[in-house]
């Protein structure tokens, strides 16, 4: 805790030190060519620099963290807790799943695994989205998803596929593991409904996972 402690104090140290010389340096420089334009200038090249010169700082930072906070509390509570930091989902184990829209930027990071009551899982930071240009070089992105994608491995087996997603949810899609037999199932839960579309290739296996315990 006290490296992390340190390595969070040189960060800091190094913001504030490199915005006073950003600030220092640009009313120097404002005075001197009794321009006051230029400070605007000055502070955001300086802020640029602060920022970049800081990046290695903060990823020590950040790696630190998460080694000793997230992952010894991992291990604290899920048994073959693993992790690579750098290691991701290949966009292959999203995409196959036919749940998602893909668009044509993918990322991922962050990777962990683990088991809990005998139930396996791994999960990674994922971020999806769609970015295009138009004719005046303008860029719109579309973010898909951005969060953690979960994997988990049952002590049972499941008969079919079946998916369930929140209606607020644009980026879904079926396909992939379901296959043209998929159909929507009505829940005898009203409020469920409201709020969840659920599809599957096997209707009954639905009603055999989705308890009135695990909707709830």
């Amino acid at each position: 805790m006290e490296e992390l402690e340190n390595l969070r104090k040189a960060y800091v140290r190094h913001i504030i030190i490199g915005m006073i010389i950003v600030v220092v340096i640009g009313i120097g420089a404002t005075i001197a060519f009794n321009n006051p334009q230029i400070i605007i200038f000055a502070l955001i090249f300086g802020i640029t620099i602060v920022i970049l010169t800081g990046s290695s700082k903060k990823k020590k930072l950040a790696d630190n963290y998460k080694q000793q906070i997230v992952t010894t509390t991992m291990q604290e509570l899920f048994t073959d807790v693993g992790f690579d930091y750098d290691k991701g989902y290949p966009s292959s184990i999203i995409s196959e799943t036919g749940m998602m829209r893909m668009g044509n930027t993918y990322r991922s990071n962050d990777w962990y695994s683990g088991k809990y009551n005998d139930v396996s899982f791994s999960c990674s930071d994922v971020y999806i989205a769609e970015v295009t240009h138009d004719s005046d070089g303008d860029t719109d992105t579309t973010v898909y998803f951005s969060g953690q994608w979960y994997i988990f491995t049952f002590n049972k087996s499941f008969k079919g596929a079946f998916q369930v997603c929140e209606k607020g949810f644009n980026y879904s899609k079926h396909g992939g593991l379901f296959d043209k037999s998929i159909q929507k199932v009505e829940l005898e839960d009203v409020n469920f409904n409201k709020e969840f579309n659920v599809y599957s290739t096997d209707a009954h296996s639905v009603f055999y996972v989705l308890t009135p315990h695990i909707i709830e």
